[in-house]
């Protein structure tokens, strides 16, 4: 690494740390959880009005925005003599919301301790600030790129990412060549599992009334209940798991599976009933699809994961939904033929919802053996690549990968179930946002000269 330059990116971002923290409140203040949909704003007023103080942000660096229909948008800045081709930081500006148990008001962020803490700041806004202050850095100090660099910022990350996909149809023939998507943990995640979602439909008996768990999809229920009719009358059952998410359930504790096993041990049933809480209790019994028939596995991502997170009684039937995580290696159309086989012999339906496809780009790719470098540099700490079971913006775009902006190890000075992304009291270390700035810096700077 160049030490010279390095000094420069370090004293350049820490005359800036006001300013980075500023920027990053001012999105922050914005409650951009997706709301009603409006003919020009189609993921609600407080998203847009994201988008547009981002723009502003940007504009205000001297780069040229656009905003697709709000929504997605983008900035670019080119340095003098630089080609048309683009190098790209993606980040995303809706958020979850905000939930209960904040310390503070979740959308009136404020330090502690080197922290900010708001809804946003962690997940994702942090990556918006990071793009902006990475080329803000570049282009101050004057480093000269052969590439353009654009910020792309999305809107619908939080529910479905159909903003991207809008992004490539507008920019068709003009993608960038490689994008870093600052929404995981470093070092370089090079994989993403397939996401697959579907549903068993169970018959039941009249005997069972009601039947509710989970919350989300993408989370092991943690809370499940049921009302009974027995021969003394209706009877109100419930059952407490420990909840995980979808892509690394080993821990977890499936709660709809948990009601099943007590139904079956401690009440009388009728067969339909009785049948139906056994496959559940005997299909969520591992997290890995064994008792599904689709246990694959390969060694870029190792195992598949297959978790329930929602479980409903709908017009006589119970809805199991299914979350399942597939390796890089394998096709959704294996996972159907698995699960219909299983439907099949246990008189059940099953409906496919979602399958979007695995991303991955070999560990041995020069874009990936870079970054993996720059990042032990930077840092002082050699780490690999890896494959992971969530699902970033980087599976909709082409060479892309996610890299950043959580460091391994972190300590959230939090309590449990507090500081991380979706919890109340979401944090953000200003000197890890900096930190990771410089790593990105040294990144974009690096794959200017290597990429054509």
């Amino acid at each position: 690494m160049d030490q010279i330059r390095n000094e420069q990116i370090e004293k350049y971002l820490a005359s800036q740390r006001d300013n980075i923290v500023e920027d990053l409140f001012t999105l922050a203040r914005i409650p951009s959880v997706r709301g009603e949909a409006a003919p020009d704003k189609p993921y609600g007023e407080e998203v847009a009005r994201a988008l547009d103080a981002a723009l502003a942000q940007c504009e205000r660096e001297g780069m040229q925005t656009e905003n697709l229909g709000y929504r997605c948008g983008s900035a670019l800045w080119r340095a003098e003599g630089a080609g048309e081709k683009e190098l790209a930081l993606v980040a995303h500006l809706d958020v979850v919301p905000a939930g209960d148990g904040w310390s503070g008001k979740p959308f009136e962020p404020f330090l502690r301790d080197g922290y900010a803490i708001a809804r946003g700041v962690r997940d994702n806004k942090n990556a918006a600030i990071a793009g902006l202050y990475t080329v803000r850095c570049i282009k101050e100090l004057g480093f000269p790129m052969k590439h353009g660099l654009r910020v792309i910022f999305g809107c619908a990350e939080e529910t479905g990412m159909d903003d991207l996909p809008y992004y490539a149809k507008a920019h068709e023939g003009n993608m960038p060549v490689f994008s870093i998507v600052p929404d995981t943990a470093f070092p370089v995640c090079h994989g993403e599992k397939g996401i697959y979602r579907g549903d068993f439909l169970l018959e039941v008996g009249e005997d069972l009334r009601a039947f509710c768990g989970g919350i989300a999809l993408n989370v092991v229920a943690d809370k499940a209940s049921a009302v009974l009719n027995t021969p003394d009358g209706e009877v109100a059952v419930s059952a407490q798991g420990i909840s995980c998410h979808a892509s690394r359930p080993q821990g977890s504790k499936n709660a709809i599976r948990e009601l099943a096993a007590v139904l079956l041990e401690s009440y009388p049933l009728s067969e339909k009933t009785k049948q139906a809480m056994t496959f559940v209790r005997d299909m969520l019994s591992d997290w890995y699809g064994e008792h599904l028939g689709v246990a694959f596995e390969d060694e870029p991502s190792g195992k598949l994961t297959c978790i329930s997170g929602i479980a409903k009684l709908e017009g006589g039937k119970l809805r199991l939904c299914l979350d399942i995580r597939y390796p890089v290696t394998h096709s959704g159309k294996l996972i159907t033929e698995g699960l219909e086989r299983c439907a099949k012999a246990a008189g059940a339906g099953f409906e496919v919802h979602e399958d979007d496809a695995p991303s991955f780009i070999p560990k041995d790719n020069p874009a990936i053996e870079r970054l993996t470098r720059i990042y032990a540099e930077v840092t002082g700490e050699r780490r690999e690549a890896y494959v992971m079971g969530g699902g970033t913006y980087a599976r909709h775009l082409p060479n892309a990968v996610a890299f950043g902006m959580d460091f391994p190890d972190e300590h959230i000075p939090c309590p449990d179930g507090h500081g991380d992304c979706h919890e109340p009291d979401e944090c953000q270390s200003i000197r890890g946002l900096m930190e990771a700035v410089r790593i990105y810096v040294h990144a974009l700077l690096e794959l200017d000269e290597a990429m054509d």
